[in-house]
């Protein structure tokens, strides 16, 4: 079965849209959620909670300003902030690690996208050859 149209963006609403993909056999409709900033889905968290932003402050024991600059994006938070807001509300911890890291990684590398692509390619490259190597100095200690 390939692909034969690609894909089709339908928009239904704020944030959500339908994902269509077209195979041979036919066309499969999936539900998804737009992409949305760190900063936009803890606001999301936040206010499907019901909390104001000094509540959700003095749960995460920090400043009331602080928390605000997140959800604006004009402060990135440390992965121990991350980690903790999502313990706090019950939610995947690599979800929203893979937001900050990702917006993190964007503003690390600028506008140049072609060199940015061509990084992230060399990064990714480097992650899986280190985990390799580790997986095999793992199997020489055990033989």
């Amino acid at each position: 079965m390939g692909i034969s149209e690609g894909v089709l963006l339908k928009k239904l609403g704020k944030g959500i849209e339908n994902d269509y993909i077209c195979f041979d056999s036919g066309c499969q409709k999936r539900r998804v959620l737009k992409m949305e900033s760190f900063g936009e889905q803890i606001r999301k968290l936040r206010e499907e909670k019901g909390l104001l932003l000094r509540q959700l402050a003095a749960a995460m024991e920090t400043d009331t300003g602080l928390v605000s600059k997140f959800e604006k994006g004009e402060r990135k938070p440390t992965r121990e902030w991350v980690v903790k807001v999502a313990n706090f509300f019950n939610v995947p911890v690599e979800g929203l690690l893979v937001a900050w890291l990702s917006e993190k990684i964007v503003y690390q590398v600028g506008d140049d996208d072609e060199v940015a692509l061509k990084a992230l390619q060399v990064a990714e490259r480097r992650i899986r050859y280190g985990k390799k190597d580790q997986e095999g100095e793992d199997e020489e200690e055990l033989t």
